[in-house]
C-alpha cells in the first residue's frame, strides 16, 4: 500500500515538472514573439496578406549657418559664360593691299603685318631658287596682290625678291685677267676671281669695326686693290673691301 502511493507521488512529480519544462518554452516563445512585433510593424498589401514594414529611414536635418549672424558675405553670382559675346574674327575683313615693292624685305614684313597679313610667301626674282635667310639682304621687286587692291588680310602675299647685288654682276671671267667684281656679293667676286686664276684673296670691313666675314654672300664688295682688267701674276694678293647689305657703300656707288 505505501509502495504504490509513493509510487503514485513519483508519477506525479514528474508531470509537474514536464508542464513547468513546457510553460518555459511556451513563455521563450512567446518573449520572442514579443520582440519580433516590436522591431516589425505589420501592414496589409495589396492581396490582403499580412507584410513587414521597415521603419522609414530618419530624416536628417540640414542646417545652414547665417551669413548675417556670423559677419560672412555672400559670394558674387558667377557670370554666365555664354553671355559673353565672342570675338569676331578679322580674316576675311577687306582692308587696302599696302605698297611693298622696292622696300627692303625687312620692311615690308613690317608693313604687312602691321595691316594685319600674316600669309606671306617670298620667290627669288632670278629663277635660282635661292632661299631667303636674312630679309635684310633682300629687296621687293613685285608683289602679288598689287598696291591699293582691296583683299581680306586672310589673302595669300607674294612677294617677288632680289639681292642688291644681282643688279650688277661681276664681268666674265677670262684667265689671267682681273675681272670687275665691285658691287657684287663677296661670294660672287670670289668665285669670278678664282675661275679667272687668283687665289690669294682676303676681304676687309669696309666701315673699319674689324668684322669678320662669317657667310660671303651677307656681304658686297666696294672696292677691289687689283684694277680690272689688268694682268698681274697669278700669287698676286687681292683685297676686297666689304660691307654688309644695307649698310652704305660710300662712293662706289653699288646698292646695297
Amino acid at each position: 500500500m505505501g509502495n504504490a502511493l509513493a509510487a503514485r507521488r513519483g508519477v506525479g512529480a514528474r508531470r509537474e515538472k514536464a508542464v513547468n519544462t513546457n510553460v518555459s518554452r511556451v513563455s521563450t516563445a512567446a518573449l520572442g514573439a514579443l520582440v519580433i512585433i516590436e522591431m516589425f510593424v505589420w501592414d496589409t498589401g495589396p492581396s490582403g496578406q499580412s507584410q513587414p514594414t521597415r521603419p522609414a529611414p530618419a530624416t536628417v536635418a540640414t542646417t545652414t549657418s547665417n551669413s548675417r549672424l556670423s559677419g560672412a558675405t555672400s559670394p558674387a553670382p558667377i557670370a554666365d559664360s555664354t553671355a559673353i559675346p565672342a570675338r569676331l574674327s578679322t580674316a576675311h575683313e577687306p582692308t587696302t593691299m599696302p605698297g611693298v615693292t622696292g622696300a627692303r624685305l625687312t620692311d615690308a614684313y613690317s608693313q604687312l603685318s602691321a595691316a594685319g597679313f600674316t600669309n606671306i610667301t617670298t620667290k627669288d626674282a632670278t629663277g635660282k631658287g635661292r632661299v631667303v635667310v636674312n630679309s635684310t639682304n633682300w629687296i621687293v621687286r613685285s608683289q602679288s596682290p598689287k598696291a591699293g587692291a582691296q583683299v581680306d588680310r586672310g589673302t595669300a602675299i607674294t612677294l617677288t625678291v632680289s639681292k642688291p647685288s644681282d643688279m650688277r654682276q661681276p664681268t666674265a671671267p677670262s684667265h689671267g685677267v682681273i675681272p670687275d667684281v665691285v658691287c657684287s656679293d663677296l661670294q660672287a667676286a670670289q668665285d669670278a676671281l678664282q675661275s679667272a686664276g687668283f687665289s690669294n684673296l682676303n676681304s676687309q670691313d669696309g666701315t673699319g669695326q674689324g668684322r669678320s666675314q662669317v657667310i660671303d654672300r651677307n656681304w658686297v664688295v666696294t672696292d677691289q686693290s687689283a684694277t680690272p682688267g689688268s694682268t698681274p701674276p697669278s700669287s698676286t694678293r687681292i683685297v676686297l673691301t666689304v660691307v654688309k647689305y644695307g649698310e652704305p657703300t660710300g662712293d662706289s656707288g653699288c646698292p646695297s
